[in-house]
């Protein structure tokens, strides 16, 4: 069984933002960006793919470091965002992050 470490970053030092693409035809994925900038380290990046929202959403849910760090707004602009990328997905058109 997998061992998480649960850690605080200051908000003020750091950097971490979501980027949700429909890769193809039936795969919606979802990279968290993650990195601290007063101490010159790189970017950390985490893909979540699934079929579904809900297996994105699921996904992130397990992942408690992050899960932990997404206030409620970003939770439901997220969950928007993945919603729309699904219904794209159904449809076959192009998605757009807003």
């Amino acid at each position: 069984m997998p061992i998480y470490k649960s850690y605080y970053i200051n908000k003020s030092i750091s950097s971490a933002y979501f980027m949700v693409k429909v890769k193809s035809e039936n795969v919606i994925t979802m990279s968290y960006f993650s990195g601290i900038r007063s101490l010159g380290l790189g970017y950390i990046q985490i893909d979540f793919c699934g079929t579904s929202c809900e297996t994105i959403c699921g996904l992130i849910y397990f992942h408690i470091p992050i899960y932990n760090n997404i206030s409620c707004d970003h939770a439901l602009y997220l969950g928007r965002e993945l919603y729309k990328a699904q219904v794209c997905m159904i449809m076959r058109q192009f998605y757009i992050q807003d």
